[in-house]
């Protein structure tokens, strides 16, 4: 609601002004959500998945020294420690589908799993995980 007033009727309320506009992640997820070719994950047709391209929502990515991958945008540290995790959200860059995203971390990280394994047990749950910190949008 804040975003919607702010971006699209000029009328931006006291708390995003103060807050949410000061929070860079949120102001990219709700730029692109915006636009009607952008979704949730919730919102994709199970048999349409595979056909979807994961986007992050920043580009600036910075990694600690212990190969942790700290996630942009907010105000406290939040990280992806898990290699999956990272490769994931490496190539959700808007240029590949879903399904060749999963062809790469199987390929990378779980050969011996199925396709279908990789993308309920890595993608899906690594991709919650981003859209529950604004990280990534999909679009078709």
């Amino acid at each position: 609601m804040h975003f919607e007033w702010a971006l699209d009727h000029r009328m931006p309320t006291i708390w995003y002004m103060k807050v949410l506009s000061q929070i860079p992640v949120l102001h990219e997820y709700y730029f692109l959500r915006r636009s009607p070719r952008f979704a949730r994950l919730a919102e994709i047709p199970p048999d349409d998945l595979l056909d979807w391209i994961p986007m992050r929502t920043i580009e600036k990515r910075t990694y600690t020294a212990n190969g942790r991958l700290l996630l942009p945008g907010w105000f406290r540290a939040r990280y992806l420690t898990r290699s999956e995790e990272r490769a994931v959200y490496e190539y959700s860059a808007g240029k590949l589908r879903i399904g060749e995203v999963a062809e790469e971390v199987r390929r990378l990280h779980r050969p011996h799993a199925t396709l279908d394994e990789v993308v309920r047990k890595v993608l899906i749950p690594t991709y919650e995980k981003l859209e529950r910190t604004y990280h990534v949008a999909f679009h078709r």
